[in-house]
Order: structure tokens, then sequence, then C-alpha cells
């Protein structure tokens, strides 16, 4: 049987991967397949013709695994996030932090003010141009990520595709900009 042969697949957590080896990014666990189906551009360095520059690839993550992903180019990163919370955008850049919660001292009370399940000073959020990092300070009713609580003065990063939820009902929507 013939080897299959389709075109790098470029995940949500911006690394290529060859989708006839991995049905789900190693990374981040994206579905590969689906990213396939819908088609995704071509892997930086590559040209229309099919052949390739031999720029734009800085390396696979774990290099003797075949197939293993490609980081994307430096200018094509994110260089802002969007939190939305409750239709408010709060934009972070890099090196920014937000603080979460009801606080009156916090730009974003008013997204808050209603859900009395959130604590003053909830949690943090933190951009470093890269990576997204939430750390729950203390909170009553927990911060979450992908339904999964995470421990109270420790910093989490969010990975491009996870959810971030404060208490029981509050999604944060994250919204990554290049």
């Amino acid at each position: 049987m013939a080897d299959v042969m389709r075109e790098p697949v470029l995940c949500v957590c911006e690394q290529y991967w060859d989708s006839a080896q991995f049905a789900q990014c190693p990374y981040c666990g994206t579905d590969l397949t689906d990213l396939a189906n819908r088609g995704t551009p071509p892997a930086p360095g590559d040209t229309d013709d099919g052949t390739t520059t031999g720029r734009g690839h800085t390396g696979p993550i774990e290099p003797d695994q075949p197939g293993a992903g490609t980081r994307v180019d430096p200018d094509k990163r994110t260089t802002h996030i969007d939190l939305v919370v409750n239709g408010t955008h709060h934009t972070l850049a890099p090196g920014d932090r937000l603080l979460l919660g009801r606080d009156d001292d916090y730009p974003v009370e008013p997204a808050f003010r209603a859900h009395t399940n959130i604590s003053r000073r909830h949690a943090i959020a933190r951009f470093d141009g890269e990576r997204l990092f939430v750390t729950d300070t203390d909170s009553t009713n927990g911060t979450f990520v992908d339904d999964i609580r995470i421990d109270t003065h420790r910093e989490h990063e969010v990975r491009p595709g996870q959810r971030l939820r404060l208490a029981a009902d509050v999604p944060i929507e994250i919204l990554r900009r290049r």
C-alpha cells in the first residue's frame, strides 16, 4: 500500500502536522482530520509549485517523531489576545495583565457585576506575547480551564483551543489576533 501524502495542516496552536500520521495534534489535542478537511494555508517555506524554500520551519517539537510539527513564522504569531466577558472585549498586548473580578478598581468589574458567584478579586490573566496564563487568586468558586479547576496562586497556561471559565457559569471567550 502506498504512503498517503497530504499537505501539512496548521493547527490552532500554530503547529504544522501531517494529518496522515496524526489524527490529533500531539501538542494541544485539536482534531487534525477536521482541520485537514477544511483546508489550511501552506506551511511556511512552501511554494505554489510544491517545492520548499527551506525557510520558515524552526524544527519539530519531537524530532524523532515522523510528521512532527513545526512552528509558524514569528511574524504570523498572535500579537494580541481579546478576553470577551459578557460581550465586553478586553485586549491584552504582550506583557499585559488583566485583573478579573468584581472589585470596583478592576477594569472588567462592570462585566462581572451581575455575577455574585465571582469573587471581588477572582483571577489574573497574563499574556507574554505568545502564551496566555491565568492565576486563580484564591477565589471562592474557582477558575476552570477545560472544566478542570486550577490550583490557586499558581499560574496556569491556557493553550489555544482550551476554554476558560470563572465559577460555575461565567465563560471567558479567548480571541487570538495577529
